[in-house]
C-alpha cells in the first residue's frame, strides 16, 4: 500500500518525511533532498526503504531468539526523536550486552545533518574507548 500511495509522489513522501521528523525543518537541504528523490525513485528502492520497516517485527522476534552481541555498540539517538532519543538505547540494549551513547541535543532523526560535531565526538569517545579496551584485554596495555 504505501509504494501505491507514493508512486510518482515521491516528492510529496520525501519532503515530508524529512520536514517532520527533524528537530531542524531545514536540516536536509534541498539538494540532498532532490538526491534522495533521483536515487528512490529508482526502480524498486522505495519499496527497499519501507521493507525495512515491514521486517521490524519480524526481527524483534529474531532477536529474542539470539545471543545478545557481546561487542561494544554506539546508541544514539536525537532528543527530538522518537523516544526523546532514549529509545534508540533501551531497543539496542534488548540485543547487546555493551550499550553506549546515550542522547544526541538539538537533533531529532538526522543526527549527522542536524549535529555533525557532536556526532564525530561521539564516534571519536567510542572508538578511543573501544580501541583501548581491547589493548588492556590483549595485555597490549596494562592499565
Amino acid at each position: 500500500m504505501p509504494e501505491a500511495l507514493t508512486a510518482g509522489r515521491e516528492d510529496v513522501y520525501l519532503e515530508w518525511f524529512f520536514r517532520n521528523f527533524g528537530a531542524t525543518p531545514t536540516a536536509v537541504s534541498p539538494d540532498d533532498v532532490a538526491e534522495y528523490l533521483r536515487t528512490y525513485r529508482m526502480p524498486g528502492a522505495l519499496r527497499a526503504g519501507f521493507e525495512y520497516y515491514r521486517a521490524l517485527e519480524r526481527d524483534s522476534l529474531d532477536n529474542r531468539k539470539s545471543p545478545k552481541l557481546q561487542m561494544p555498540v554506539l546508541a544514539l539517538g536525537g532528543a527530538c526523536s522518537w523516544g526523546r532519543g532514549l529509545e534508540v538505547v533501551e531497543s539496542l540494549r534488548r540485543v547487546a550486552r555493551d550499550v553506549r551513547g546515550g542522547v544526541v541535543e538539538g537533533a531529532g532523526h538526522w543526527i549527522p545533518e542536524e549535529q555533525p560535531k557532536q556526532l564525530v565526538n561521539a564516534f571519536k569517545t567510542f572508538f578511543r574507548e573501544s580501541q583501548r579496551e581491547q589493548l588492556v584485554k590483549t595485555g597490549r596495555v596494562s592499565c
